[in-house]
């Protein structure tokens, strides 16, 4: 089996890198953006994230199954990476612009770039998922291939967690909205840079013929056929939901409840280094132990401390400790689902005859974004029936809300991982045995 090298590892990992700029502003602050600065109502906002979200959701697997069709001279996934994520990266910028409108013309504008963002991050994030496992037929590897990316990714929201309320303030001079659009400026160019970078230097290895004459619904088969696959999407949708919450409600919880946005990036710092801790140790604790015990621990252990959060909102030290110890579980499974969801496409192949890496990774997509649709716009419907009003100071039960989204609302998604878990059955030792089964009928129609 080809070795990938260290360089191409890094060339690859600088695509998540990016797009992570992307992403990360816009999960966890565009909704603040648009209440606070936009002048958009909570509620509109929520309703704006789940149409948006459940678009890019549906969109999704038409782009896998138009990447599972594409195979061009240059390669099936690069093109695709490298087109989505220019196109990601100027229209991240446009979602941050607050054009002068009336709030009708406003919400149009939200709703026509947000849209069109949401399309070319899929273009960019489908294919970019999808590669991992054309790069290298070695399991070990792939745990390595997208070890490093979701590592680089962690780091890439680390630094928009941190840099992007002083760049705010700094870019901004008290005008959040010219902030907010210059901050978002640097991030996509980023986001373009990352695309670029993943797209020239890596290869294409395990070749598959183009599909013609394939209908949709018999690429969707390959999917619900697979049933360690449908149990990792269950999960996703559950915490994505979960984390789509807390990410978006920690500057609220900050400037409201705690009163100091000034403490966010020591507290994303806080959370993020423990979670790149979890991530680096995932592949050899998962290796010892197997996948599937790993992900249970770390659910486990992240919900205990998610729901710890709740009660010392007094407390800062405590409150760093335990977020911070609470998102061990997000980071172990940040890496193991990438590495698990490679797994499922040797199950497909051996169950149905058909790999489709492009339609399985879109639905592992499709999933996070509509669990991110459901958390955004959750919290949007939460904001309002609690009663937030924004830039004042909020009443108790607002309050008590907010708190109760950045405790409960992550500790139930990761329990929820962990009982999901426990019905997963494609062990190392299985996937080992379906390779050699799926080597063994190569050998035979030879």
């Amino acid at each position: 089996m080809e070795k990938v090298s260290g360089f191409e590892k890094f060339a690859y990992s600088m695509g998540a890198f990016g797009q992570n700029f992307a992403y990360a502003i816009m999960s966890s602050y565009l909704m603040i953006f648009y209440t606070d600065s936009f002048g958009m109502a909570a509620k509109a906002a929520g309703t704006l994230f789940l149409a948006a979200r459940i678009w890019d959701a549906i969109i999704d697997p038409f782009i896998g199954l138009l990447i599972d069709r594409t195979n061009l001279k240059s390669g099936k996934f690069r093109p695709f990476i490298l087109i989505g994520g220019v196109l990601a990266g100027l229209f991240t910028v446009l979602c941050f612009f607050n054009p002068n409108l009336g709030l009708t013309g406003k919400m149009i504008y939200a709703y026509i770039t947000y849209i069109i963002w949401g399309t070319t991050y899929g273009l960019m994030d489908v294919p970019y998922w999808s590669m991992a496992p054309s790069m290298t037929i070695d399991p070990a590897e792939r745990t390595k291939i997208v070890s490093i990316p979701k590592i680089t990714a962690t780091l890439g929201t680390l630094l928009v967690s941190v840099l992007t309320i002083p760049l705010v303030k700094a870019i901004g001079g008290g005008d959040d909205s010219k902030g907010y659009f210059g901050t978002a400026l640097i991030f996509g160019i980023i986001c373009a840079g990352g695309a670029v970078t993943a797209a020239v230097w890596t290869k294409e290895r395990v070749k598959i013929e183009k599909k013609q004459g394939e209908k949709f619904i018999d690429s969707v088969y390959v999917v619900f056929k697979n049933r360690p696959l449908l149990l990792l999407l269950a999960m996703n949708i559950l915490t994505g939901a979960a984390l789509t919450i807390k990410q978006t409600i920690v500057t609220y919880y900050f400037k409201y409840n705690i009163g100091n946005e000034d403490l966010i990036p020591y507290f994303a710092l806080a959370g993020l280094i423990p979670m790149l801790i979890a991530m680096v140790l995932s592949p050899a604790v998962s290796k010892k132990i197997g996948k599937k015990a790993t992900a249970i621990w770390g659910g486990i252990i992240g919900a205990v401390f998610s729901a710890a959060v709740y009660f010392v909102q007094s407390n800062l030290i405590l409150l760093f400790v335990f977020n911070s110890l609470s998102l061990l579980g997000n980071g172990v499974m940040m890496v193991l689902t990438l590495s698990m969801m490679s797994d499922t496409v040797e199950y497909a192949e051996w169950k149905t005859g058909k790999r489709s890496e492009s339609i399985i990774f879109s639905f592992g997509t499709f999933t996070n974004k509509l669990s991110g649709a459901v958390g955004g716009a959750l919290t949007g419907y939460w904001l309002n029936l609690v009663g937030y009003v924004r830039n004042v100071p909020q009443t108790p039960t607002s309050l008590n809300g907010i708190n109760m989204m950045i405790s409960w609302a992550p500790a139930v998604g990761l329990l929820a991982m962990a009982v999901i878990m426990m019905f997963y059955d494609l062990t190392e030792e299985r996937h080992a045995e379906i390779l050699k089964e799926l080597e063994a009928r190569k050998t035979k129609n030879i």
